[in-house]
């Protein structure tokens, strides 16, 4: 007769398994395998220039109870703005010679009525001459440009002419005397002189 083997009872459940799971200690057999998760998207993003119009909302027709067709979005390119012009060079402004300063000094000088005579003749004749509207003050400056101009042709020949003493103002023949030597040497300093600038 054959010699039976000793078998273990089948037991479906192994009793240490079953007191696990009373207790809560029991872990897992199997973790639920948790869904794939979808692949991250990359959202592309329009220019910065290009912004598309906002969306009009559907509007219901009350006649059918269906949504009005909606416009497909509009996208408008912005056009740069031109750069304004640039500002007009300011010219510097001359700046102002002895000549165009305000006239504001006055030099008086006393004369005998036969020079006032001749020289209001002197003055209108040159004006009529220029054909032009001359007066006293007109000639009177350009004959101080004359003097200014010839400056150092005329200390020259002061200096040549030597020192003169000039006489008191009630001596008349001697004053008349004295100015035809100033009268000399201003005109031999004015024939010297370099063309007026």
């Amino acid at each position: 007769m054959a010699k039976r083997t000793e078998e273990k009872p089948f037991r479906p459940l192994e009793a240490s398994l079953v007191q696990e799971v009373m207790s809560g200690n029991a872990a897992p057999a199997l973790q639920p395998t948790p869904p794939p998760q979808p692949e991250k998207t990359i959202e592309l993003r329009r220019p910065a220039e290009v912004r598309p119009e906002p969306q009009p909302q559907p509007v219901v027709d009350s006649g059918q109870g269906r949504p009005a067709p909606v416009a497909a979005p509009v996208y408008r390119q912005e056009v740069p703005r031109a750069a304004p012009p640039p500002a007009p060079r300011r010219e510097p402004r001359p700046q102002p010679s002895q000549f165009t300063e305000r006239m504001e000094r006055e030099k008086r000088v006393l004369l005998t009525p036969s020079e006032d005579r001749a020289l209001e003749r002197v003055v209108s004749n040159l004006g009529a001459e220029l054909g032009t509207s001359l007066k006293l003050s007109h000639v009177l400056r350009s004959c101080i440009r004359i003097l200014i101009n010839a400056e150092d042709e005329l200390i020259e020949r002061a200096r040549a002419n030597g020192r003169t003493i000039r006489p008191p103002n009630g001596d008349l023949p001697a004053i008349e005397a004295f100015e035809k030597v100033v009268a000399g040497v201003l005109q031999a300093g004015i024939r010297g002189a370099r063309p007026i600038r």
